[in-house]
């Protein structure tokens, strides 16, 4: 986790959840990833804010982020984006 050590963590989901008003990824599902995370982290850090997995929750978002999604999941993506669609109607 030193790679992806964090210093300000409230700086980090600060500027992740900003960055999700214009994300400019076309497949919803990584942005909706990222952004379900990042308040699920900053939620469980209002409660627990010295919690001994903090460095390590913060690293794993950092890295999520920061490194390029594999985005080897095509058909996967086709099949939510259609069913997505079917609902809408």
């Amino acid at each position: 986790t030193d790679q992806w050590a964090v210093e300000d963590g409230d700086r980090l989901i600060d500027t992740v959840l900003t960055s999700m008003l214009d994300h400019g990824e076309p497949l919803y599902i990584f942005p909706a990833h990222t952004l379900k995370l990042a308040t699920a982290l900053k939620e469980e850090l209002e409660l627990s804010p010295d919690a001994s997995w903090k460095p390590t929750a913060l690293a794993a978002l950092n890295r999520f982020v920061n490194e390029p999604a594999k985005k080897k999941h095509m058909r996967r993506a086709v099949t939510q984006a259609a069913k997505f669609v079917e609902l809408e109607g």
